[in-house]
């Protein structure tokens, strides 16, 4: 019983549920560059190293909370004394470093990129988790996850836009986010909405033109926007933390979706499909686990 206590604490505090959707950063972005031809051991290293750098990521960061958590989430693995706040700190820093180490077996140009996800995935735990910065730092990750995905192949100034759409999804959703303990500011939505649109415009912007399954893509990626903004008026008409935090996790669990509306943007609507079946394992663990 002792053992299944610690087991669930350290997966709790790992966000084991969310790592399912770095993955899903991966396999697009690895798929789009090689159309689908790829080494998969190059893949499965480049998985490893997305990990490292993401549970080490949310290891680091209730390092840093602990203060808050205590007062806010005393139940967490770190405030409850589940886990030890020292080892917690070693295993976070511990896996960042093993990602960086296995970026190097990639080339320089996954290691530098690598390099920058790492320094961000830090800067961003050792902050203040509020306002724009906070969000353009986590923005800034999963646009770095992605861009590591991408890195197998060289890469140019359109291989570096093409993410974009991935930095303005996070950066709104960790703009959301920041509301879920006190929900004070529904005028927050506004801003929320406003960078979906964003996202939305960027999407037809930059991959539009590129598909070849332009109408579906266009019609998927309207419907997702109108779906949204209907949920976010929802959300302003009942702006409590519960609601808050059901969108948000909605929002976490649409990043798979995400990535596969891209895959089917490149002209892999297969591999897009198959990109779909992380939500199954991500949901399953998520009804265990915590994933906020």
């Amino acid at each position: 019983m002792a053992n299944r206590t610690l087991t669930k604490a350290i997966l709790q505090l790992i966000r084991l549920p969310n790592g399912f959707s770095a993955i899903g950063n991966i396999v697009a972005a690895f798929f789009i560059a090689t159309q689908g031809h790829g080494d998969i051991a190059e893949l499965l290293t480049l998985i490893a190293i997305s990990l490292c750098f993401f549970h080490g990521g949310m290891v680091l960061n209730d390092c840093f909370d602990l203060n808050e958590d205590r007062r806010e989430r005393p139940e967490r693995p770190l405030p409850s004394g589940q886990l030890s706040v020292k080892w917690a700190f070693v295993g976070g820093a511990s896996l960042l470093l093993t990602g960086l180490a296995l970026s190097l077996s990639l080339g320089m140009q996954s290691f530098y990129i690598a390099l920058a996800l790492a320094i961000n995935v830090v800067a961003y735990d050792a902050i203040r988790h509020q306002g724009f910065v906070a969000a353009g730092l986590m923005g800034s990750c999963r646009y770095l996850n992605w861009l590591l995905g991408l890195s197998i192949i060289e890469l140019n100034a359109l291989w570096a836009l093409l993410p974009l759409p991935v930095f303005a999804y996070i950066f709104g959703l960790t703009l959301l986010s920041q509301q879920e303990t006190c929900a004070t500011n529904p005028k927050r939505l506004l801003t929320v909405a406003a960078v979906m649109t964003v996202v939305m415009l960027l999407l037809v912007t930059l991959w539009f033109g590129q598909t070849p399954h332009g109408y579906l893509f266009l019609a998927m990626t309207l419907s997702g926007w109108i779906i949204l903004m209907l949920r976010l008026k929802q959300l302003y008409n009942d702006f409590t933390p519960g609601a808050v935090k059901g969108m948000v996790i909605m929002l976490l669990m649409g990043i798979i979706p995400f990535d596969a509306l891209l895959l089917l943007a490149a002209g892999l609507p297969l591999a897009a499909l198959a990109l779909l079946l992380l939500m199954v394992p991500g949901k399953l663990i998520a009804k265990q686990l915590y994933m906020t």
